[in-house]
């Protein structure tokens, strides 16, 4: 991780009694979890603490945290941040033991530095994320040992990316930075041309438009007409009616025959008196489904007579015949219009 100076500008700004209590209460807990060797938990207290009221004694204890995590370039940055704040505010001492100690440290730094070929308009550069100004290529930067990613990048160009791995202790590591190439995905469309001009079509008056041929109205209304299709479904259920009433007359005979070989003048079982009283209801079932059946025919009949003919006039001599069977009647009803 790239090591970052922390801001002085924040301790000359008001503090509220509020940011002073809880500065104190994390410094507290930062340096109970330093002893505790929680340390990845102490820095971050200790920097929140730090944030809120920047003191020399807060930002020495972040320092040594940041040492004990391994980070030789944030705590060497750290260091040399505490020895500038007790300068200022004339702690001679506290700025000693923060220069002796980022001297220390200096010696071990771990140094990287970024060799940029070209720097094309709008060129910038990144570090671990974050921003480095143009100026910082081709020095040494300290730099915490682990791994740094670098991404150079520029508009119209392809980035460059690096990931670079840096040991602990004195080293320095250079990343050659190459030449952006050019982004032709970036690169806008040539603009399309404009389609020619339609040729004007010339006009021959000479020529006479053929009027159009009228439509016969028999040619747009051929077809069935609705009146014709009613007739169809009415006399349907008729013939439907009809053939219920002669099935259940024929089932009449049956079961009025069987009551009568069963029953004799004076004596008649209760198979037989069953048979009789079905042959009653077969024969109502006959009786009514003849009634609606005859209807629905005649009313059809009425509606195929009076319909208009939608097409060509078509012969009207078509018949039609319907068995009839009932309990006290039996033969063929015959229907054709005329």
């Amino acid at each position: 991780m790239l090591f970052g100076l922390v801001s002085l500008a924040s301790a000359q700004e008001p503090i509220s009694p509020a940011d002073v209590a809880a500065a104190e209460a994390l410094f507290r807990d930062g340096r109970a979890l330093l002893d505790a060797g929680k340390v990845a938990e102490a820095c971050l207290k200790l920097a929140e603490s730090h944030r809120l009221q920047p003191k020399p004694g807060t930002i020495l204890n972040l320092a040594v945290c940041h040492e004990q995590q391994g980070k030789t370039a944030t705590a060497w940055a750290t260091y040399m941040e505490a020895a500038a704040l007790a300068a200022r505010l004339k702690q001679p001492e506290r700025e000693r033991a923060a220069r002796d100690q980022a001297a220390v440290l200096e010696a071990r730094l771990a140094k990287l530095i970024l060799a940029v070929e070209e720097a094309p308009p709008g060129f910038s550069l990144m570090l671990d994320q974050q921003a480095l100004s143009g100026a910082v290529a081709g020095t040494p930067i300290p730099v915490d040992p682990g791994d740094h990613e670098i991404v150079a990048s520029a508009p119209g160009r392809q980035s460059f990316r690096a990931v670079v791995s840096i040991e602990p202790g004195p080293s320095s590591k250079t990343i050659a930075i190459p030449r952006l190439a050019e982004d032709r995905a970036a690169e806008p469309p040539p603009p399309v041309a404009p389609p020619p001009p339609a040729a004007e079509k010339k006009t021959d008056h000479s020529m006479k438009q053929k009027p159009a041929k009228p439509i016969l109205e028999s040619e747009a209304s051929a077809g069935i007409s609705g009146r014709k299709i009613a007739a169809y479904a009415v006399g349907g259920a008729g013939i439907a009616g009809v053939v219920v009433g002669s099935i259940f007359g024929a089932l009449t005979f049956v079961q009025k025959g069987e009551g009568e070989d069963l029953c004799d003048g004076r004596y008649c079982s209760k198979e037989g008196i069953d048979a009789h009283a079905a042959a009653k209801t077969s024969s109502l079932v006959s009786t009514v489904g003849f009634g609606v059946g005859l209807a629905g025919l005649s009313a059809g009949l009425a509606l195929f007579l009076t319909a208009e003919p939608r097409g060509p006039a078509a012969p009207r001599n078509s018949a039609f015949i319907a068995p009839a069977l009932g309990p006290d009647h039996q033969g063929i009803l015959l229907f054709a219009p005329w």
